[in-house]
């Protein structure tokens, strides 16, 4: 049995219930965010792009690139970032476990963060920067994403574990989070190579990280009201 499935170590609580509402408004910021962002600007380029399809890319897509990055990127890393705060709190857990679903959703958000001022930095300079600039970019997007996608592994398994241990997550949250983790962080690694296995994977990985988000904040939330 894995220890996403371990059975509960503490009785059930109430938890507060300010987390409770903080942790359904980022829940559903994250899961809102992405799935507007999903329609509102062309699929990017492979990563082996040559510069110049990358600098067109940035060039012609510019407003819908910075629309896109403010939806899956600006605002569910803050939702993240609550949603560390507010599951730890919620589930009342504390020492090693508190830390690690803190520091992974912190780490996750800071990087998803980071990812808009690079899109911003591409799209404002794309007039008039060289080629291989914006593709400098365009890389350093891609690398986060793939550093992203390891944070969020191992904060569904912290946060999982944090809200199985507090009896709050049911066999419904930890079966998508035990597929989830090892799918995220081989996934990742699509952004840096080009690989139709790698792409399937990653393609995969996201409504199942949607679906174990929207999951986890229906268990908690309900929960601790």
């Amino acid at each position: 049995m894995t220890p996403l499935a371990a059975a509960p170590t503490t009785a059930p609580t109430t938890g507060r219930p300010s987390a409770a509402r903080w942790t359904t408004v980022a829940g559903i910021a994250y899961v809102s965010g992405w799935l507007a962002g999903l329609f509102v600007a062309p699929p990017a380029p492979p990563a082996s792009a040559d510069s110049a399809t990358v600098h067109g890319y940035f060039l012609e897509h510019g407003l819908a690139i910075l629309l896109q990055s403010l939806l899956v990127h600006a605002l569910p890393g803050i939702a993240l970032a609550v949603l560390a705060l507010t599951v730890a709190a919620a589930t009342r857990s504390t020492g090693r476990l508190r830390h690690g679903v803190i520091a992974t959703g912190a780490a996750a958000a800071v990087v998803s963060l980071t990812q808009v001022g690079f899109a911003v930095a591409a799209v404002a300079t794309a007039a008039g920067a060289a080629d291989v600039t914006t593709q400098t970019l365009f890389h350093a997007i891609n690398i986060a994403d793939t550093v992203k996608l390891a944070a969020l592994a191992g904060f569904v398994t912290t946060a999982t574990l944090a809200a199985r241990r507090a009896a709050m997550a049911p066999i419904w949250v930890c079966l998508p989070a035990a597929v989830l983790v090892p799918l995220l962080p081989v996934g990742g690694t699509a952004f840096l190579v080009d690989s139709p296995i790698l792409t399937v994977v990653l393609t995969a990985s996201l409504p199942l990280l949607l679906l174990w988000a929207a999951a986890i904040t229906l268990a908690v939330a309900g929960s601790a009201s």
